[in-house]
C-alpha cells in the first residue's frame, strides 16, 4: 500500500497533495489537493482578487435557492446558507483530474471539501425572507467539525482510496445570535433566539451535465422563545389537496386565535438525489 503526500510552501501558500488510487492500489490520473490557511472572510488590506472562503461559498452553492426563485416555485422558502464567512482560516480540498483522450488532454479542478475546524461563523439565509423583506442572518455562530466518519474532514492519506472524499461542508452549531419571523400559509411564526443546529452540504453527481454539481442539503436549526399567531383568516392554499388525493388522514387542526408562546422551533430541510426537498 503506497500513500504519497507532499507539502509545498511558497509565499505563504501551504499546499498538501496526495495521488488517488483504486481499490487495487493502482494509481489514478487524479489528485487531492489541500489548501491550508485560506482566509475565512474578506478583510481590509486584502486584494480584491484574493481567494477567501467568504467569496468562494456563494459561487459554489447559490444555485440551490436561486433555482427555486428562478422557477417561481411557490415553496421557495429555504434555509440554505447563501452567504457564509468564518472568523478563522479554513482548509479547502480540491480534486484535480487529468483526462487523456486521443485528440486532446483536459484538466479539471473541482472544490470537494471545506474544513472549518473550530470556528465562529456569520451566516445569511437569502431564501428565508421575513415579513419585512429581510433575510435571516445569524452571527457569532460557534461551529465545530463533526467527528463521525461520514461527515468528518479526514486526512488525505485516509481518503485517497475513497471514490468520494466526503461532504462539501459539515458543521455542528453549538450557539449563536439571531432571530427571524415568517408568514407560512396563514400562520405568523416568530423565532426569538437561535439555539443550535447542524449543516451538511454535499455535491451530487451531475457536474458534467449541468456544468456545476447539484447540491444536496441536510440542515437543522433550532430556535427557542418562539410564538405562533394567525396571519390571516384564509386557509393555506391547497392545504388538503394531497391528503384527499392520496387518501390519507387530514392534518390535525389546532386553534391559535389567541396565539401560542414560549415554543421551540425546529427547522429541518433535507434534499438529495434520493429525496425531493423536504422542509
Amino acid at each position: 500500500m503506497r500513500r504519497h503526500v507532499k507539502v509545498l510552501l511558497a509565499r505563504q501558500f501551504e499546499l498538501q497533495c496526495a495521488r488517488r488510487y483504486d481499490t487495487d492500489s493502482k494509481p489514478q490520473p487524479s489528485w487531492l489537493l489541500d489548501w491550508h490557511n485560506v482566509p475565512g472572510k474578506f478583510q481590509s488590506g486584502m486584494q480584491l482578487r484574493q481567494l477567501t472562503f467568504e467569496g468562494l461559498w456563494p459561487v459554489s452553492t447559490r444555485h440551490y435557492p436561486l433555482g427555486m426563485a428562478a422557477a417561481r416555485s411557490r415553496n421557495r422558502l429555504t434555509f440554505a446558507p447563501t452567504e457564509l464567512s468564518a472568523g478563522k482560516a479554513v482548509t479547502l480540498r480540491f480534486e484535480y483530474e487529468e483526462h487523456v483522450e486521443r485528440a486532446d488532454t483536459t484538466h479539471v479542478l473541482r472544490l470537494r471539501q471545506i474544513d472549518l475546524g473550530k470556528n465562529e461563523l456569520t451566516i445569511r439565509f437569502g431564501g428565508a425572507i421575513d415579513s419585512s423583506r429581510r433575510a435571516l442572518a445569524l452571527s457569532e455562530v460557534s461551529a465545530i467539525s463533526p467527528t463521525a466518519p461520514e461527515r468528518a474532514f479526514l486526512p488525505l492519506a485516509a481518503v485517497v482510496y475513497e471514490r468520494s472524499p466526503g461532504p462539501l461542508l459539515a458543521a455542528d452549531f453549538t450557539s449563536g445570535t439571531g432571530a427571524g419571523n415568517w408568514v407560512i400559509g396563514a400562520v405568523m411564526l416568530d423565532a426569538k433566539r437561535f439555539d443550535n443546529g447542524q449543516c451538511t452540504v454535499t455535491l451530487e453527481p451531475g457536474a458534467d451535465l449541468y456544468v456545476q454539481a447539484p447540491m444536496s442539503l441536510d440542515l437543522e436549526l433550532r430556535f427557542v422563545g418562539c410564538t405562533l399567531a394567525p396571519a390571516s383568516q384564509d386557509p393555506e392554499a391547497e392545504f388538503d389537496v394531497l391528503s384527499g388525493w392520496l387518501e390519507r388522514e387530514r392534518p390535525i387542526s389546532v386553534s391559535i386565535s389567541d396565539g401560542l408562546t414560549d415554543l421551540s422551533l425546529h427547522v429541518k430541510e433535507l434534499a438529495n438525489a434520493r429525496q425531493s426537498r423536504l422542509l
